[in-house]
């Protein structure tokens, strides 16, 4: 039984060899076959190649110049608006100036009468202490007299 297994995968084995070898060779001889077709490119004369070259530096150069144009215009355009820039910033910025002024009056003013409530309840609750220590110092009092009263009496 073992000697059938061993016969068995040594015949699997080789025919997995064999048919890896068919694929290696078909793969070669795709290779070969395409090798054959490539198209190779026409010999170009060497006056066709350099003034190709130089068309194409000439365009280049014509691009480059043109986009230095552009951006100079533009850059002359921004420098001619820099002026009213500038006026609508400082108009903006005196604004805002303002605004915190009137802000820190505010402030000022709010404080002041934040400070004077305060020292009203402060009074306020200072003058009912008192009377609460007063009415309950001539309740002390009263009810000193009445303890007196009573031991007197004893």
């Amino acid at each position: 039984m073992r000697a059938r297994n061993r016969q068995r995968e040594l015949e699997d084995a080789l025919e997995a060899a064999h048919q890896r070898a068919e694929a290696a060779e078909e793969a070669l001889r795709r290779a070969r076959k395409s090798a054959g077709r490539r198209i190779r490119p026409k010999a170009r004369n060497l006056m066709h190649e350099v003034e190709d070259n130089t068309r194409k530096i000439g365009q280049s150069a014509e691009s480059t110049i043109n986009s230095l144009g552009a951006a100079l215009t533009g850059f002359r355009a921004v420098a001619g608006q820099a002026g009213s820039i500038i006026s609508d910033f400082e108009g903006a910025a005196k604004l805002i100036r303002s605004l915190f002024a009137q802000g820190k009056e505010a402030a000022g003013e709010a404080a002041g009468r934040a400070r004077e409530a305060a020292q009203n309840v402060a009074e306020g609750a200072k003058e009912k202490a008192q009377d609460l220590a007063g009415s309950a110092s001539e309740r002390a009092k009263d009810a000193a007299e009445e303890i007196d009263r009573r031991i007197h009496r004893l």
